[in-house]
């Protein structure tokens, strides 16, 4: 289609992420360095981009293994 979306802004702002789609429908956004501490992000951020009303939100993802 070539068209670009708004979409929220990410829980923790970060850049040198990496960021994939998976399914046509959840973004993933994993890793970089803190926007504000210039820190490394040790964290993963998801979207659902057919959630409808209010419900688009990134949600942050617990992936540890404890």
């Amino acid at each position: 289609m070539d068209i670009w979306f708004d979409l929220p802004n990410l829980n923790h702002g970060r850049y040198y992420h990496s960021s994939c789609v998976l399914a046509d429908r959840w973004i993933y956004v994993f890793a970089g360095i803190a926007n504000a501490t210039r820190k490394y992000f040790n964290s993963i951020e998801r979207l659902d981009t057919i959630a409808t009303g209010g419900n688009k939100v990134w949600e942050m993802l617990d992936y540890s293994t404890e």
